[in-house]
């Protein structure tokens, strides 16, 4: 909480600072409509996509907890360090959506497909690095959480399947953020509820009781994130040729 407030005052500072690039001024604060509708069409889909996504992943983490503690205690480690390569993902989606943005208003519809590209590349390339490490040195990172034998077995082939997979995890995350910097919030959302929260859904309940192992279970991740990735690309071209047609000739 003490980092938090720190760095809340650090950017305060910064913003206000009157020789600063921003110099912003406290009286010339106030409310733009327009801005609010912009943030609120982004936003609020943002939002219940992160909360649908908290549900489905309830469910799987209660499924998980059906294993026993040894895999309970895994999957809390392999997830800490696979955490690590989602951040790298995710960081070229989040500012996939700001330079989309800035494309969007200058009308350079182009630079959001180069965007796109280029997203997804250093995606693959910062995932392929992270998860090279993790491979070569897995238990030397699960020893940092456990020094149990099954803890560690059952860890590293979690590590292993979900580190890589998240090659597929960028084609939903960075075509979703490149959409809500094009202004398309709603759709992306909805594709996301249906690529990725459904299929775990249906995975949990129809595939996973054919073979009921831990393995198995995670094997729902690769393939909501290709299912979701898919459908991102296929509403992203089409919004591309939208948008392409409204430019003057």
């Amino acid at each position: 909480i003490i980092s938090q407030y720190l760095s809340m005052a650090a950017v305060l500072y910064l913003l206000f600072d009157p020789k600063g690039e921003c110099a912003m001024q406290y009286r010339a604060l106030r409310m733009d409509p327009g801005a609010i509708r912009e943030i609120v069409l982004v936003g609020v889909p943002s939002g219940i996509n992160g909360t649908v996504f908290s549900l489905s992943n309830v469910i799987l983490q209660s499924t998980i907890n059906s294993f026993g503690d040894i895999v309970m205690a895994a999957n809390a480690a392999s997830n800490s360090i696979t955490g690590f390569v989602y951040l790298i993902m995710t960081s070229f989606s989040t500012a996939s959506v700001s330079f989309a943005g800035q494309c969007r208003g200058a009308r350079k519809y182009d630079r959001i497909d180069k965007l796109l590209v280029w997203g997804l590349a250093s995606s693959a390339v910062g995932i392929c690095l992270a998860s090279t490490i993790i491979s070569i040195i897995p238990r030397a990172l699960l020893g940092f959480y456990t020094n149990n034998e099954q803890v560690m077995s059952i860890g590293v082939e979690k590590m292993l399947l979900v580190s890589w997979s998240y090659l597929l995890f960028p084609m939903s995350e960075t075509t979703t953020g490149c959409l809500r910097g094009m202004g398309y919030s709603t759709t992306p959302t909805i594709l996301n509820i249906c690529g990725i929260c459904i299929p775990r859904l249906l995975w949990v309940y129809l595939i996973f009781p054919l073979y009921p192992t831990f393995l198995m279970l995670n094997v729902c991740y690769p393939v909501s994130w290709f299912i979701s990735g898919a459908l991102q690309l296929g509403y992203y071209f089409r919004c591309r040729k939208k948008l392409r047609s409204a430019l003057p000739a």
